[in-house]
């Protein structure tokens, strides 16, 4: 029996619809991406002594 290394791609039918939907229309239609860091909004402020993150 040959092994054959399955990579997995939950995404790949949304990409593929994506790729379609934008060779026809011409517009960006892209998911957000896959993996993304933590971003969190934040305000901040700096004075001459210090930052100030809320």
């Amino acid at each position: 029996m040959t092994l054959v290394k399955w990579t997995p791609k939950p995404m790949s039918l949304f990409d593929e619809m994506d790729n379609m939907v934008s060779s026809v229309f011409g517009s960006d239609w892209n998911f957000p991406a896959k993996h993304t860091d933590w971003a969190p909004a934040v305000d901040v402020k700096e004075t001459d002594d210090l930052f100030l993150i809320t």
